[in-house]
């Protein structure tokens, strides 16, 4: 009991001296020294914030503050000038003692959260209060989660995602929900380190055993401060890839059985073992026999908590190997290297890094277009000219040289949806440059039609004057043949300019093709027709010229309209940013 009084009284010693000199010198008569406040203020490590040191200085209106304040914030309070030590009182209730490192100098360290003032106190008596005003650190926002209608039959859903955060974005995913909550086939987003983003992203889920059948899909993203956002979308069908290599096809219905909660385990062993037997001449390659072995053992004798996980996964990656010659594991890798390359874009990273991050992807685009150029299956069937690709990386290394990221990470955008959907048409010889030149030549198309309109009115008029006047004197005769020779010579130039478009056009399809062949049969009848002066058969012919180049102006128009991220790039690139 005794030791218990000693030890109260040691930790009460200097509280009981305070009191015993403020009752001998109470503060309403004697004047006491105002001690000297140092508040250092260090922001949470994620928002990468220089620290803040601030003396808070005593003047008739009070102390001065540390404000604005970020929350997770940790002050370090210095407080010199005093015999007794205070206490930091918060609004929450809460109290931070200060602790004694020298002659009247106190130190305390407290994190400000939710907390709306800060007080320094020595028992009863108030030295000073101060505001908190806290700069709040919003949760990430989804302003956009939709799905695309990127028609493809290799299994890739487009989602549409544009997000951002006051901060930073640091971890994004979409996955599978099921109707508890639970999460299934993970797949991550390259977004980090940015505070927004608006892309297109594709993901595979034709691995779950929800393929061919309806289910939610959530994205999810994550700040610096770990908050979290989610966005649901409800019944999207999920594809079902149907593989063409018959081994392939085995492999992925055994791993949909291993994927079932009850499964019979001898008769997957067994059909293993018969595909690990079967011969040389199905052509298959060393690491399909030494994956179905793992495969077979890991089931058989597991001896590790995910050996089941990694049977299914070994069955998977084997099956995209023999299925087309491994060209989908490459289409996937190249994706999420075009992923990481607008990432860079976006992140504003220096040129060197970008061009580091196009070297990745054009060995993965050298690849591909290898193995697709072996006529392998008609779901792969893109034709990549590679010095057209190496004009996209120029384009998109100028415009990243320009500041100019956005319209960079839109041609990446556009050639992953070439990727996706098999366009020749930006991965042909000109690859962008097709698109200018289907643009310019709607433009073209559309002079043409204006003046073929008035070649129409001028024989249209003809037609109706001669109807309807008589014959008059020689004067009137010499005044048509000079308009019609004007007119010849005009409808001439048309049909110059038909065939320079047949030209400027040659790679756009034979649609077009067989419509600028019709344009320019009809301009031989027409000119024909006019030596004759048969001007009913002329106006008749003018008038399906005009009908042909509407439909060839429609025709043309169609993969610009398909592409409408497209619009931004074409709008941006008055002249070509490297010769």
């Amino acid at each position: 009991m005794l030791g218990a009084v000693l030890v109260g009284a040691l930790v009460s010693g200097d509280e009981f001296g305070r009191l015993t000199t403020l009752t001998l010198k109470p503060r309403a008569l004697f004047d006491y020294e105002k001690p000297e406040i140092t508040a250092t203020l260090t922001p949470p490590l994620y928002l990468d914030q220089d620290t803040t040191q601030k003396q808070l200085v005593l003047s008739d209106e009070g102390y001065e503050d540390i404000n604005p304040i970020y929350e997770g914030s940790v002050i370090d309070l210095k407080v010199t000038g005093t015999k007794w030590a205070p206490k930091v009182l918060l609004s929450d209730g809460s109290k931070v003692a200060f602790e004694q490192v020298g002659d009247n100098e106190f130190i305390a360290s407290t994190q400000i959260n939710t907390q709306t003032s800060w007080a320094l106190m020595q028992g009863s008596y108030k030295i000073g209060e101060w505001p908190i005003i806290v700069i709040d650190d919003r949760e990430p926002e989804i302003d956009h989660f939709t799905i695309e209608e990127y028609e493809n039959d290799k299994g890739y859903l487009a989602f549409k995602v544009d997000v951002d955060d006051d901060r930073k974005l640091m971890n994004a995913s979409i996955a599978i929900q099921d109707q508890n909550g639970n999460q299934e086939e993970i797949k991550p987003l390259a977004i980090r380190n940015v505070r927004s983003i608006n892309s297109i992203y594709y993901a595979d889920f034709s691995g779950s055993l929800l393929s061919g059948e309806t289910a939610d899909i959530v994205l999810s993203i994550e700040d610096e401060a770990g908050q979290k956002t989610t966005s649901i979308l409800k019944d999207i069908l999920i594809p079902e890839k149907v593989y063409e290599h018959p081994v392939a096809g085995n492999l992925i219905d055994l791993r949909l059985e291993l994927m079932e909660p009850s499964y019979d385990k001898k008769r997957i062993l067994r059909h293993l073992k018969a595909l690990g037997l079967l011969g040389e001449k199905e052509g298959l390659p060393a690491v399909y026999y030494m994956a179905l072995r793992s495969a077979y053992w890991r089931l058989a004798n597991p001896t590790e908590e995910n050996d089941v996980v990694t049977a299914r996964d070994l069955l998977w990656d084997t099956a995209q190997t023999l299925e087309n010659n491994g060209i989908g594991v490459i289409e996937s890798d190249l994706l999420a290297a075009l992923d990481e390359l607008r990432l860079a874009i976006r992140q504003k990273q220096e040129v060197l890094e970008i061009r580091e991050k196009l070297r990745t992807a054009d060995q993965l685009f050298k690849d591909y277009s290898f193995i697709a150029s072996q006529d392998i299956s008609n779901r792969y069937d893109l034709e990549i000219d590679i010095k057209a690709l190496r004009r996209l990386y120029s384009y998109i290394l100028a415009f990243s040289d320009q500041k100019k990221f956005y319209n960079s990470s839109l041609i990446v955008d556009f050639m992953e949806k070439g990727l996706v959907q098999n366009d020749d048409l930006i991965f042909s010889r000109d690859g962008l440059g097709n698109y200018f030149a289907l643009t310019e030549s709607r433009q073209i198309i559309d002079n043409l039609i204006k003046i073929q309109k008035t070649l129409l009115a001028s024989s249209y008029n003809e037609q109706m004057t001669s109807k309807i006047t008589s014959k008059r004197s020689n004067l009137n005769e010499d005044k048509k043949e000079d308009n019609k020779k004007n007119q010849i010579a005009l409808q001439e130039k048309v049909g110059a300019a038909v065939k320079m478009l047949g030209d400027k056009i040659s790679f756009s399809g034979s649609t077009s093709g067989f419509l600028i062949n019709n344009a320019s049969d009809l301009i031989e009848e027409i000119l024909s027709s006019m030596k004759k002066s048969d001007t009913a058969e002329v106006t008749q012919s003018q008038s399906e010229l005009i009908a042909v180049m509407s439909n060839l102006k429609r025709v043309l128009n169609k993969p610009v309209s398909r592409s409408p991220e497209l619009q931004n790039i074409l709008k941006e690139i008055n002249s070509k940013p490297v010769s």
